[in-house]
């Protein structure tokens, strides 16, 4: 049940965004208090791709997702 709650939730939210023409606030390579953005999610409606500032790639990727409105511009 629960896995079909979320399926219905991010089908809705993908419409929402297509719908209300949603656009990331900020850039990819802005820094934020969680860290870089290095993307947009694929999988995550209207949601960034975040490096957290200790991520070393050469030891395995991985990223943060974190919601547009979520996003705080960092001082770093």
């Amino acid at each position: 049940m629960e896995f079909n709650v979320d399926d219905l939730h991010k089908t809705a939210c993908k419409s929402w965004v297509t719908e209300s023409n949603i656009q990331p606030p900020l850039v990819i390579g802005s820094k934020t208090t969680k860290g870089e953005i290095t993307g947009i999610s694929k999988h995550s409606p209207a949601s960034f791709e975040i490096k957290a500032p200790d991520q070393d790639d050469s030891k395995g990727w991985s990223r943060q997702i974190i919601k547009f409105e979520d996003a705080v511009l960092g001082s770093n």
